[in-house]
């Protein structure tokens, strides 16, 4: 986890979608001694999946590629307070994250209702701009 600390980070705010307005949410890439990208996202107000229409059971996270590639993240933890947190490494160089509402946490691939997302993130980019 000191390692982390330590490492290059660039912040980025999230846009919603008109299914979640009252969702606020930031995203904290940061790159591993593996030049894993390692995405620490926290949104807050965001309503209960079992509430949107069509209610789902839980919100997933996702690390896309600009082709449209996939890798799921994990599910983004929402507690009492509406707050979701999810913590994950992605092998992607350029990428950006999307949130979405599924009926299982393991779902293989996104389905196209997008709840959240993040723009594209170029490695070498980021890092320029934020390393010294």
């Amino acid at each position: 986890m000191a390692l982390l600390a330590v490492g290059c980070a660039q912040s980025v705010a999230l846009r919603n979608e008109p299914d979640v307005p009252a969702a606020v949410g930031e995203a904290k890439i940061i790159w591993d001694q593996n030049r894993n990208a390692v995405v620490d996202l926290d949104i807050q107000h965001l309503a209960p999946s079992e509430n949107l229409q069509p209610p789902k059971k839980v919100y997933v996270v996702w690390s896309q590629a600009p082709d449209g590639k996939n890798i799921n993240l994990g599910q983004l933890t929402v507690g009492s307070d509406r707050r979701g947190i999810l913590k994950s490494p992605t092998p992607m160089r350029v990428f950006r994250f999307i949130v979405t509402a599924e009926d299982v946490p393991t779902e293989p691939s996104a389905v196209p209702l997008v709840l959240a997302y993040a723009p594209f993130f170029v490695r070498k980019i980021a890092r320029r701009l934020i390393c010294h």
